[in-house]
């Protein structure tokens, strides 16, 4: 077993058949776990490869997916030590698959010979929220004051997982969107601040942004849009209520919350004037919340698009397809009408 092993790439990978091998020397109970079942602690056993202390557990994906997984041995979490692959998120690193057929986005990537914006670091003080906030602002070089502007929610985040700033300007460098600008917020309790939290909202639009544009000089008439991953996305989407936005992205956004509360927080918002994006993974397993807004946009004649993807709720996944939601809402040749700024 030893000789066969030697020099293959692991997990070993079959047209969409996937074997994950693990060496249990304990020979005690192993599990895998990971975005294929919400990570669940033991519901794919591992199976003995009978006469060595190699496991194996067979499982069957999509060609185009990407997937973050653990092995769960003795109780414990572990990474798969034969799989060098390996993404790192807000929990931390998990082992990493990627099948034939993945899309790999060049945006992120960053280029050695070219030079990228460099962000300004500052704290924000707020007296509603009574509270310091982290934050950073972007300007491409060929932006200016009235270029649009990004509000990102996780903005720290976004930048350390998703390699925000370098996709901007891979894109902006490669024409798929116009320059801009862009704010980074990274919140202080974001299960409160983001849960619908009309607070929080009103915090932004009233004292984060107006101290933004005076800080950075960013013109009133600069289009705005906001938008976040999973939590951060449905504050995103909440926000579109304030009416002061041209658009919002969502990535994996948490509809589901109070089943699907959103819709009735945006049954009486202007959205039709406003361009909204979002996409999710289909390993999550939120299709009937998902389609349920679909329903709703449509509904309300909003323009919209969205998109699906054969992996997790995971930062490698909204690292990996912010490109998609970047260019549809800044994309010149289908830009928002104006927002009132009063």
């Amino acid at each position: 077993m030893d000789k066969w092993m030697h020099g293959k790439q692991l997990p070993i990978i079959e047209r969409e058949q996937v074997y994950f091998i693990y060496r249990n020397i304990k020979d005690i109970p192993v599990f895998l776990t990971g975005d294929m079942n919400g990570w669940q602690k033991e519901t794919i056993p591992f199976l003995k490869i009978i006469g060595t202390d190699y496991y194996y557990c067979e499982q069957h994906y999509n060609s185009k997916t990407r997937l973050e997984y653990k092995f769960i041995v003795d109780n414990k979490w572990i990474l798969d030590s034969l799989n060098v692959e390996k993404s790192l998120g807000g929990y931390g690193e998990n082992s990493l698959l990627f099948m034939p057929d993945y899309e790999y986005s060049p945006y992120i990537l960053q280029d050695r010979q070219k030079s990228y914006t460099e962000l300004d670091s500052s704290k924000f003080n707020s007296p509603t929220m009574s509270g310091v906030y982290d934050t950073w602002f972007y300007r491409n070089i060929q932006a200016d004051s009235s270029s649009p502007l990004l509000i990102f929610n996780d903005g720290g985040d976004y930048l350390k997982y998703a390699y925000t700033a370098i996709v901007l300007d891979n894109l902006i460098r490669e024409n798929k969107i116009p320059s801009c600008q862009a704010l980074f917020l990274q919140p202080k309790k974001r299960m409160k601040e983001y849960w619908l939290n009309k607070k929080f909202t009103q915090m932004i639009f009233n004292e984060y942004l107006p101290w933004a544009e005076r800080k950075y000089k960013i013109d009133k008439i600069a289009q705005r849009y906001i938008g976040g991953a999973s939590l951060g996305g449905l504050c995103a989407f909440y926000a579109l209520g304030t009416g002061k936005l041209n658009g919002a992205f969502a990535q994996s956004p948490s509809f589901w919350v109070d089943s699907v509360k959103i819709i009735d927080q945006l049954r009486t918002a202007h959205i039709d004037k406003q361009k909204l994006y979002f996409d999710f993974g289909t390993l999550e397993k939120q299709d009937n919340v998902q389609n349920t807004m679909i329903a709703f946009l449509e509904s309300k004649n909003a323009q919209f698009k969205y998109n699906t993807w054969p992996e997790g709720h995971n930062w490698g996944n909204w690292r990996g397809h912010l490109d998609r939601a970047l260019i549809y809402l800044l994309n010149p040749n289908g830009t928002a009408p104006p927002i009132s700024r009063d």
